[in-house]
């Protein structure tokens, strides 16, 4: 009765206020950091330059001098090739996967390691930020366990399981038990719907009339207005683009990205990403590629 107390007192009409303002927390600390990093690194490359100049000054044969600027212009152009992937292996080893170098460095993410989120996987230019000037939001490498839920509100709150932390663990339980499993057959449809569960279904009916309601709003929160621009099914992996509003009246974002269901103890391998702008056909392809080169140690 206490689980059932903490819903029935939740505020769902301030509650996407406080998702958004979240958000823009987020985006600003991720803004800040990466500035700070930003002007590490040119430091650092300033002085490297200032180094390299002063040998060069203090009697350094031609030859060398040529071997370093041929070396220079070498690595130079090694950074600069869009296609150089990493690979990242899993501290555990129990997986590994290839992303761009251009993705930047991994890091643990959000709620890394907690509950179904098995492993999340932050990468500093690619994840939410402010990159090139546009902002981003989520991005992050996820791999779960359990039924297989999306991030973003990709198919609104009541799979994804950072949103659905709103709700006490019996209630959250009981929504995930009830609904449909997601399947790359399913998939498509899920994230074009705005409802996905039916408040009154019999799984549900030791909660009250308000707790259900809020069930109902949830469910529809981050995918208000969803228009699936593309949804393509290939083998067990989903690559996909919509368009959705987070919050009545508020402006549409596009949310992307590519999810590959596995065997257990795993459910899904899945990257998605949302920003203003539609992200092209090339980034998609990349995000597929990384989801795809998901291995199983």
């Amino acid at each position: 009765m206490e689980a059932n107390r903490a819903v029935a007192a939740l505020n769902m009409d301030t509650l996407p206020a406080q998702l958004k303002e979240l958000e823009n927390r987020q985006q600003e600390y991720e803004r800040k950091k990466q500035d700070c990093v930003r002007r590490t690194v040119e430091l650092e490359q300033q002085f490297q330059m200032h180094e390299d100049t002063r040998r060069l000054r203090t009697g350094y044969p031609e030859a060398v001098k040529l071997v370093f600027a041929m070396y220079a212009i070498g690595v130079a152009m090694a950074q600069l090739q869009p296609d150089s992937l990493r690979t990242y292996q899993d501290p555990q080893n129990r997986f590994q996967f290839t992303y761009p170098a251009g993705f930047g460095t991994p890091v643990p993410g959000t709620d890394n390691g907690f509950r179904s989120r098995t492993v999340a996987i932050r990468l500093s230019e690619f994840s939410a930020g402010v990159h090139a000037g546009h902002i981003i939001l989520g991005g992050e490498a996820v791999l779960t366990s359990e039924t297989p839920q999306l991030d973003l509100q990709a198919a609104g709150g009541l799979y994804d399981a950072i949103t659905l932390q709103i709700f006490p663990e019996p209630i959250a339980n009981a929504i995930r038990n009830a609904l449909p499993v997601l399947t790359p057959d399913k998939l498509c449809d899920a994230i074009g719907r705005e409802r996905h569960l039916d408040p009154a279904d019999p799984r549900l009916t030791g909660l009250t009339a308000q707790q259900r309601a809020t069930i109902a709003k949830v469910d529809i929160m981050g995918n208000l207005n969803s228009k699936v621009l593309r949804c393509d099914v290939v083998d067990s992996t989903v690559t996909f683009e919509k368009e959705a509003v987070l919050v009545p009246a508020g402006s549409s974002r596009h949310i992307y990205g590519s999810v590959r269901f596995l065997a257990a103890p795993y459910s899904s391998f899945q990257l998605i990403r949302g920003s203003g702008d539609a992200p092209g056909e090339a980034l998609i392809r990349q995000i597929t590629a990384v989801v795809n080169s998901w291995k199983r140690l």
